[in-house]
């Protein structure tokens, strides 16, 4: 399988202005550097995590399906397995291998929204759509 292209505008320097969350659907609204409106609407939501800084400027934003996702990334999201606790370690390791399957077989997408500095948020869900607002 090849992997998925995404046109992402160059939103760096751009800010994250909203969240709305719903069941099973999480919206972001931002703006680029020159503050056209841009909504993207993940749905499917599995995994949440959001970590927005004060300084809340956007590096840039990255929408991974149909390749493999960096593992440092899933484990913001879900943790590390701890080897000191071998009776869940491996189930842990394989559940870690079967999501990263998913974002490469395209089953499942990764969002991360980079801050400058930081990761803004990541969310594991099953499609993402990135429209302008």
């Amino acid at each position: 399988m090849t992997a998925e292209v995404f046109d992402i505008p160059n939103l760096h320097d751009g800010s994250l202005i909203g969240l709305d969350f719903d069941e099973q659907c999480v919206t972001a609204r931002m703006t680029d550097w020159t503050g056209k409106l841009y909504v993207l609407e993940m749905t499917g939501v599995e995994r949440f995590h959001v970590a927005v800084s004060s300084a809340n400027l956007i590096g840039w934003l990255e929408i991974v399906r149909g390749r493999r996702p960096n593992r440092r990334l899933l484990r913001k999201l879900f943790g590390t397995p701890d080897p000191r606790h071998a009776e869940f370690y491996e189930l842990e390791r394989e559940d870690e291998d079967k999501r990263l399957d998913q974002v490469r077989t395209g089953e499942a997408t990764l969002v991360v929204l980079h801050g400058n500095f930081t990761v803004f948020f990541l969310c594991l869900c099953a499609s993402a759509t990135l429209r302008l607002g």
